[in-house]
C-alpha cells in the first residue's frame, strides 16, 4: 500500500513538475532560444523530473534504516 501510494506520489509530481517547466520553456525569451534548443530543455527537464519519480518511493528507507541498524 504504502509502495502504491508512494509511486502514485511521485507521478503526479513528475507530471507538476514538467509541466511547470515546459510553460517556462515556451516563455523564454528568443535570445535565450538561440543557445539551446526546445529539445534540449525539454530532455534535461524529463531526465530531472524522472529522478524524483524513481527516488520518492525510497524515501522511507533513507529515515527508517538508522533504526533497523540498531
Amino acid at each position: 500500500l504504502y509502495y502504491q501510494r508512494s509511486m502514485t506520489l511521485g507521478m503526479e509530481l513528475r507530471a507538476a513538475i514538467q509541466a511547470e517547466l515546459f510553460e517556462k520553456a515556451l516563455r523564454l525569451s528568443h535570445l535565450s532560444g538561440k543557445h539551446y534548443s526546445s529539445g534540449s530543455i525539454i530532455n534535461l527537464v524529463v531526465g530531472d523530473a524522472m529522478r524524483l519519480d524513481i527516488a520518492l518511493p525510497f524515501v522511507h528507507y533513507w529515515w527508517s534504516n538508522p533504526f533497523q541498524c540498531i
